[in-house]
C-alpha cells in the first residue's frame, strides 16, 4: 500500500470516531470537519514522523482535541473540558446524525418561539443572550431604567418558556 492509500485508509477508518470525539468539545460541525481535514493534511505532510507513532488512534484523537481547542480559543469561545472525555467517544454515525437532527429540531422550535414574541421581548432577548450585553447596556440602548431592563428580560424569558411549552415539537425523522 503506498503512502497516499495509507493516509486515505486512516481517514476512512477514523473519520467517524474523530467526528464523534469532536462533538464532545463543540457543536460546530464545520469546525470539527475543518480540524479533521487539517489533521489529515498534517499527517500527509509528516508521514515519516507518523510511522513512529505507536498508538495511532490516541494520537489522532489528542491531535484533533488540540486543534479544536486552539480554534475555539481563537474564536474567543471557552470550553469546559474533562481530560479523557473525548477518548470514550464511540458513537456510531447514525447516533451522530440523530443527535444533529434533534439539535436542529430544537433550534427550529426556538427560532419559531422567538419569532412569535413581541418585538420588545425579542429585542431584549437578542441584546442579553445573543450579543451578551449587560442589563445596564440594555437599559442604555433601549432608553429604559435598569430595573425595567431586568423586568423585560424576565418577562421575555417567561413568555419564551410559555411559547416553547405550547409548541408542538418539530418533526424528527429517524431511521432505525
Amino acid at each position: 500500500m503506498d503512502n497516499r492509500n495509507a493516509i486515505l485508509h486512516l481517514y476512512q477508518a477514523h473519520y467517524h470516531a474523530l467526528f464523534a470525539a469532536g462533538c464532545y468539545l463543540t457543536d460546530d460541525k464545520e469546525l470539527i470537519r475543518d480540524c479533521i481535514h487539517e489533521l489529515f493534511l498534517h499527517c500527509w505532510q509528516k508521514q515519516e514522523e507518523l510511522s513512529r507513532v505507536l498508538h495511532l488512534k490516541n494520537y489522532l484523537t489528542v491531535s484533533l482535541r488540540n486543534r479544536l481547542l486552539t480554534a475555539l480559543k481563537q474564536q474567543g469561545k471557552t470550553v469546559r473540558f474533562e481530560p479523557g472525555e473525548m477518548d470514550e467517544a464511540e458513537y456510531s454515525y447514525e447516533e451522530i446524525l440523530i443527535r444533529n437532527t434533534d439539535e436542529t429540531a430544537l433550534q427550529q422550535n426556538l427560532r419559531r418561539a422567538l419569532h412569535n414574541l413581541p418585538p420588545r421581548y425579542r429585542q431584549v432577548i437578542e441584546l442579553r443572550f445573543f450579543r451578551q450585553h449587560s442589563y445596564e447596556e440594555i437599559a442604555r440602548l433601549t432608553g429604559q431604567p435598569v430595573k425595567t431592563a431586568y423586568n423585560y428580560v424576565h418577562e421575555a424569558l417567561a413568555a419564551l418558556r410559555k411559547q416553547l411549552k405550547a409548541q408542538p415539537p418539530a418533526p424528527v425523522l429517524r431511521n432505525y
